[in-house]
């Protein structure tokens, strides 16, 4: 499938507006735009806005591995693709219209501390130092380099050093997508893919998407796998429903391990650590903090305090209504949640 334009791209209408101003602005001074700081939620279109920002004027996009970036040798690999148009390559001086590459790279909070160091340097001034030669022979060399735009994505904006944070120009943060804009997505990914779907079937899959475009197009490949086998024509809420209960995924689009996070919650005598939490439920604790506890606090079924973590009332009504757990008796329905504890 062809890449999504910026103009295709649903939702953060604002982010991309003001990225279209930047790089309009940057195109009629000549120029690369100011280097661009994705940060939020995985899985929230940061990737794909970097590339439909790349296609907005044509422009070579290079995708970087944070741990392909340790060196200033790694860094002279990386620089060396860029394009020289436009320029007097002894001197770097501009000789003509220049087209900036946009390199992205993804999960940046990985970079070495030396990586943000050097990479720091060559987005403020376009020059780059490295060591040539070997022993007796060795010198340093300063170099320059065309203009280029960096975007980096992270889920972990803290982790950046602060002299690296600075030098970015913009920051935009990606958050989860509305029920309305998860079936746009939906939608526009089933046309561009030519997979025939349903209206209902896109009302099921659009509430269990977490409001993230990545879970969707993968929901919504899962289903034409599963049209495909079955020899239909059309992917359709029956369909749905029972790839979904295969997969173990309720109907707001909790997890096996979501609901296993909120049971052990629910029977739990008071808030627990994550370290507490992980032993009990044999999930690692990372993932617990980046996947599962940002989508059961954005339902209102979690709460995360100084004490720990507990599970909140419209938490409890959900485990119950929809069968994860057995309902309280008459006698425990007024009590307090310790009543709730397994023996």
């Amino acid at each position: 499938m062809a890449e999504l334009q910026l103009g295709e791209l649903i939702g953060n209408k604002s982010i991309r507006m003001q990225l279209t101003i930047a790089h309009g602005a940057a195109k009629l001074h000549n120029r690369a735009m100011g280097h661009i700081l994705f940060s939020g939620l995985a899985g929230c279109g940061k990737t794909t806005s970097a590339k439909a920002l790349a296609l907005l004027g044509e422009s070579v996009f290079l995708e970087a591995n944070p741990e392909s970036l340790r060196s200033a040798e790694d860094l002279t690999l990386l620089f060396n693709k860029f394009p020289e148009t436009g320029y007097d390559t002894t001197t770097g001086e501009k000789e003509g219209s220049v087209d900036p590459p946009i390199v992205f790279i993804d999960e940046a909070h990985r970079l070495t501390l030396k990586a943000q160091e050097l990479l720091g340097i060559a987005m403020e001034n376009f020059r780059h130092t490295y060591i040539v030669g070997k022993g007796r022979h060795k010198h340093i060399v300063t170099a320059w380099v065309p203009e280029f735009t960096l975007v980096i994505a992270t889920t972990k904006e803290g982790d950046l050093s602060k002299p690296f944070r600075d030098r970015f120009m913009a920051n935009y943060v990606f958050g989860s997508y509305t029920y309305e804009e998860s079936i746009d997505i939906l939608k526009l990914h089933a046309g561009k893919r030519a997979i025939p779907i349903d209206e209902k079937a896109v009302t099921a899959i659009s509430r269990r998407g977490r409001g993230t475009p990545r879970t969707l197009v993968k929901f919504l490949e899962n289903m034409h796998d599963s049209m495909v086998y079955l020899g239909r024509k059309e992917i359709t809420l029956d369909l749905v429903e029972s790839r979904f209960q295969l997969m173990g995924i309720d109907p707001v689009g909790l997890t096996s391990e979501d609901i296993v996070i909120l049971r052990d919650l629910y029977f739990s005598e008071g808030p627990k650590g994550i370290d507490s939490l992980a032993v009990k439920t044999n999930l690692d604790p990372r993932t617990i903090m980046e996947v599962n506890e940002p989508f059961l606090i954005l339902l209102g079924f979690m709460e995360r305090s100084k004490s720990g973590r507990i599970i909140t009332d419209d938490g409890e009504r959900h485990l119950i209504n929809y069968g994860h757990v057995e309902p309280p008796t008459a006698s425990q329905a007024g009590s307090a949640r310790i009543l709730h504890r397994e023996d």
